[in-house]
């Protein structure tokens, strides 16, 4: 066996962080280390973890606040483990998360493996797939399938393990938002193989300060580039899989266009916002009778279509009703 190290990034979680550390320390598996980050908390983050400290495999780096990107890679640079998972500080996680992962990546030489998750709100139960997934080993097109079409796989980095030395070759873009969307189709690419388990071992928690409620910056814009970025990637490798992409990508419109419509613009973000609902008008047939395209999007595409008054009120009835 061996050591798998944790990385936990953590900023203002104070709410969420004890109930985080404390499903990673009852894991099953016990040769790991927890690499807490502290990425310039302002709240009284520091006080929990720091009760933490004196666990003898708990690890605490402290940082001036940089994004969740620079917080990963500094976890990444100091782990000591041959395999790192990540968990976000207001997440939770089951006992055996690390022992699920860890059998599945060791199955073979994979850089990398993915189990299933869940997801709960506020307002909300738990909410996950009633699709039955089997346990298989997936080639990349055949992962980024599922990861384009939201199909038991998302594009963060959690609910996922990795090799260090996978990792350390491919560090995360720092200084802007979104950079598990940036990395995660290139790690997919170069792992060429990738075991997938279908057990929900991971519970993604739906924060109150969402990207709904947070002040948006014109940092997030850079989600369009990503968009673009990734559109060419995949399409440079796998052209088979145009219609996943295109869905994908506009699924990335739908999300900043949902920000945008809800704020005062300034002229950048009006033309941006202007060229976005040009966009999205034009493949509205596309949008409305795709059969990949979820309800939502379908739902929002429609709405969309009475202006984008009618497109922000949609939206902020969804964010109310999801969390």
């Amino acid at each position: 066996m061996c050591k798998v190290s944790v990385i936990v990034p953590i900023y203002n979680s104070e709410k969420y962080l004890v109930a985080c550390l404390n499903s990673i320390l009852n894991q099953t598996y016990k040769d790991i280390e927890i690499i807490l980050i502290d990425d310039g908390s302002t709240d009284d983050s520091i006080n929990i973890y720091n009760k933490y400290k004196k666990i003898r495999n708990v690890k605490i780096y402290k940082k001036t606040n940089g994004g969740a990107a620079s917080a990963k890679n500094l976890g990444i640079k100091n782990a000591t483990g041959k395999y790192i998972c990540f968990i976000d500080s207001d997440d939770i996680v089951e006992p055996d998360y690390v022992e699920y992962l860890y059998n599945l990546i060791t199955m073979g030489r994979y850089n990398m493996a993915v189990a299933c998750y869940q997801v709960k709100g506020k307002k909300s139960k738990y909410k996950h797939s009633k699709k039955q997934y089997k346990e298989q080993v997936l080639n990349s097109k055949d992962c980024l399938k599922k990861i384009l079409n939201s199909d038991g796989m998302t594009v963060s980095l959690c609910a996922k393990i990795y090799k260090t030395s996978f990792m350390r070759e491919n560090l995360l873009v720092e200084n802007y938002p979104y950079e598990d969307d940036e990395i995660m189709y290139k790690l997919i690419i170069k792992s060429e193989m990738i075991p997938y388990g279908n057990k929900i071992v991971y519970t993604y928690c739906i924060r109150d300060d969402s990207i709904m409620t947070r002040v948006f910056t014109n940092e997030r814009l850079i989600l369009l580039k990503y968009a673009n970025n990734m559109k060419n990637d995949i399409l440079s490798n796998y052209p088979e899989l145009i219609d996943d992409v295109n869905k994908k990508y506009n699924e990335y419109q739908l999300s900043i266009l949902r920000q945008l419509v809800c704020i005062k613009t300034d002229e950048e973000q009006t033309n941006i916002k202007k060229e976005l609902i040009s966009q999205l008008l034009h493949v509205k047939r596309k949008i409305l009778i795709g059969k990949n395209y979820t309800k939502r999007d379908k739902i929002a595409m429609f709405m969309l279509l009475f202006g984008e008054k009618a497109y922000a009120i949609a939206w902020k009835i969804y964010h109310f009703i999801k969390i």
